[in-house]
């Protein structure tokens, strides 16, 4: 007992610290379950669930738990993965905010003018943005067609769409959960905006986030990997959740439509009984006290999940070297929004 005092006592104060635009919270002044997630901290600290690296917790818009292992600490850059692929989305919609993307029921071949139409397999010429955003363009291709080597911004997406394609699934079979729909996406925002994901990114989400220690991969074409490796710290991963969880707003001001957030945290393919893919986001669901409840999940492969659960005004970082989805899932609906509902 003496052990979880002193560490739950040291996470208190890490989220006291910092001043990067979080609100913060000693968990004293939270109504919680502090043992309770007193002992999730030591069970993660003991590599319990995987090699997890940071765990972070914000309550009605502040920040009240915040724990680091191993190697990990507040100001280092952690390997976000496929929270690319969620920060990519936000960029699509700011580019259809801006009107230099009408819709996402637009076909992709309208910002494509690299693309041979006449080359391509029937229906392909139908597949738009929404799509892509959905991991459902239905593009499938032979693993044994590797893409050659030195292709350019004006001749990768002609290779995918034009040779790498082999196949176009319709129907429920649609989702994949692919490289080439993200990389159509970049090559689609690169054309109608001239900027790169990053240089939108930062521009539009960043700056006035103060988000300032970042790293984008750059892709052979020149353009930014829509699919993986964008390195934030945790508490940065966590300003991306409260993003969502406001519906945009950040510090009063509104960085992205609400509605469009709304959309991309929605359901728009089913991938199993237990998830649901929206653009570049999950739709995972937790069943507490009887009630099962949606949740918004920015994951990236290895255990970076990023857990916005709207009704219960809270976001939840975990970031990880390895650690399986699933568990800290459980951790989620069994620990955690648990630990905040003593009083029901």
């Amino acid at each position: 007992m003496i052990k979880q005092f002193i560490l739950l006592s040291f996470v208190m104060a890490v989220g006291i610290c910092a001043d990067d635009g979080l609100k913060v919270a000693d968990l004293n002044s939270v109504k919680c379950d502090k043992e309770a997630l007193g002992q999730l901290v030591l069970e993660l600290k003991d590599d319990e669930f995987g090699k997890v690296c940071s765990l972070l917790i914000a309550k009605d818009d502040t920040l009240v738990l915040e724990q680091y292992f191993g190697k990990a600490n507040a100001d280092k850059r952690h390997r976000a993965r496929s929270h690319t692929k969620s920060m990519t989305s936000y960029v699509v919609g700011k580019a259809i905010e801006q009107g230099k993307i009408k819709s996402v029921n637009d076909p992709i071949l309208k910002y494509l003018p690299e693309v041979d139409a006449s080359k391509l397999l029937p229906g392909v010429e139908k597949i738009t943005i929404k799509d892509c955003l959905s991991m459902s363009a239905g593009l499938r291709g032979s693993k044994k067609n590797k893409q050659p080597k030195g292709l350019k911004k004006d001749t990768l997406i002609p290779w995918i769409l034009q040779d790498w394609t082999e196949e176009l699934v319709t129907g429920e079979r649609k989702f994949s959960y692919s490289y080439s729909d993200p990389i159509i996406i970049s090559h689609v925002l690169f054309n109608a905006t001239g900027k790169t994901i990053e240089q939108m990114a930062v521009e539009h989400f960043f700056n006035p986030m103060g988000i300032k220690d970042y790293k984008f991969r750059t892709l052979g074409t020149g353009l930014s990997n829509p699919i993986d490796n964008m390195e934030l710290r945790s508490r940065d991963l966590l300003k991306l959740g409260l993003l969502t969880l406001n519906g945009g707003v950040w510090n009063g001001k509104q960085l992205l439509n609400k509605a469009y957030i709304d959309e991309a945290t929605t359901a728009h393919a089913t991938v199993n009984k237990m998830e649901s893919y929206g653009y570049f986001w999950w739709i995972n669901q937790i069943k507490v006290k009887g009630k099962t409840y949606e949740v918004k999940t920015a994951f990236g492969a290895g255990g970076q999940m990023i857990y916005v659960v709207p009704e219960f005004d809270m976001v939840v970082v975990f970031t990880a070297e390895k650690a399986d989805k699933r568990k800290l899932l459980a951790l989620l609906q069994d620990t955690i929004v648990p630990a905040f509902l003593i009083d029901e």
